[in-house]
């Protein structure tokens, strides 16, 4: 997934919705479907905490660690849950759990009656950031359709929730994200600050090391600034390539191959499972680029089990593919079952 941000000028200022989507709606969705899983199934935090402790590998450049996401729900969480207090997480977390805990409510709760409702309206939570990130992956004249999508499931969210929970459950964060569908169509690009709040920790890191008490503000704005301008200055920042040692292909020296490329805002490593833009599933095998253009050499995936909507499992092939690098995209993630089968969260 690819979170851009866009610096707009003219004097006006852009609000930052769809971070309201994943850090506010979303959120408050989530809490709502724990609550009856807990209240109709018993299911404590301790049962989700042993799903995403499970062996789930993600894209590698996403640096997602199953062990953090793991600890979001430990013991202390249900502490929380036990005082009323709700399930916290921040926005980034949220968008790394959210495919675990839909393929949760998708594959293992899908046969529990107890919570259908509340399955449906978190699911329908889900749908309003899948349209999102296909509002990010889309060209500009696909936008104003999906927008369409986005407004009609951004309404049946709504409904669901306040069908099942109640007006309360509404927040002023959900009249907020109405908006982000007009603005779709408006610029033809989703506006957000998701890649800038990244960057916290940064400050944070920074800030921490100075003791200049007299122009403090001064000091950490001038490091981060020299962090950042050093960071960008690595030509793999900055210029799309090949990472690493590279060499040439046997059959054609014109072709260079590589474990990783980082170019035009993806990055892909070997062992990454991708999705192509024909919906076959693959496991990048080497990066390779031929002038200006750049491909994912991946082995083919067979399904032998694909009756869930955003999840099937696969054995490998012993077929390799060609793919333009523009044409696929990173699963959300995978985790390898017995006798070669591998589970992809798409």
């Amino acid at each position: 997934m690819s979170w851009c941000v866009c610096v707009c000028g003219g004097g006006g200022g852009v609000a930052d919705r769809p971070h309201s989507q994943t850090g506010g709606v979303f959120s408050i969705a989530f809490n709502n479907f724990l609550k009856a899983c807990k209240a109709k199934l018993g299911m404590e935090f301790s049962v989700w905490r042993a799903i995403v402790r499970s062996d789930w590998q993600f894209p590698q450049a996403h640096g997602i660690k199953v062990s953090h996401l793991s600890e979001l729900f430990s013991e202390r969480g249900d502490l929380h849950s036990a005082d009323n207090k709700a399930f916290k997480a921040k926005a980034g977390e949220m968008l790394a759990l959210y495919a675990l805990l839909r393929h949760t409510a998708e594959t293992v709760l899908a046969d529990c009656p107890g919570v259908d409702d509340e399955r449906s309206a978190f699911e329908s939570a889900c749908e309003v950031l899948d349209l999102i990130r296909e509002c990010k992956r889309s060209v500009p004249s696909a936008l104003p359709d999906k927008a369409d999508q986005l407004q009609v499931a951004m309404r049946t969210r709504m409904e669901r929730s306040v069908a099942i929970y109640g007006s309360d459950a509404s927040i002023p964060k959900d009249h907020a994200t109405r908006h982000v569908p007009p603005q779709i169509k408006d610029d033809l690009i989703v506006l957000d600050m998701f890649v800038v709040e990244r960057l916290n920790l940064l400050v944070k890191h920074v800030s921490e090391a100075i003791d200049n008490t007299r122009r403090w503000n001064y000091s950490v704005l001038a490091s981060v600034l020299t962090n950042q301008c050093n960071l960008l200055s690595e030509s793999r920042h900055m210029t799309p390539g090949l990472v690493g040692k590279c060499v040439a292909w046997p059959q054609d020296p014109s072709v260079t191959l590589a474990r990783r490329v980082s170019a035009f805002g993806k990055d892909f490593q070997n062992g990454d499972f991708v999705v192509a833009s024909n919906g076959a599933v693959g496991c990048v095998e080497a990066c390779a680029r031929e002038g200006a253009c750049f491909f994912l050499v991946v082995r083919q995936m067979v399904v032998v089990e694909g009756r869930w909507r955003h999840c099937a499992r696969y054995r490998m092939s012993a077929n390799l593919q060609c793919y333009r690098l523009s044409d696929v995209r990173a699963a959300d993630a995978w985790y390898f079952e017995a006798n070669d089968v591998v589970m992809v969260l798409f």
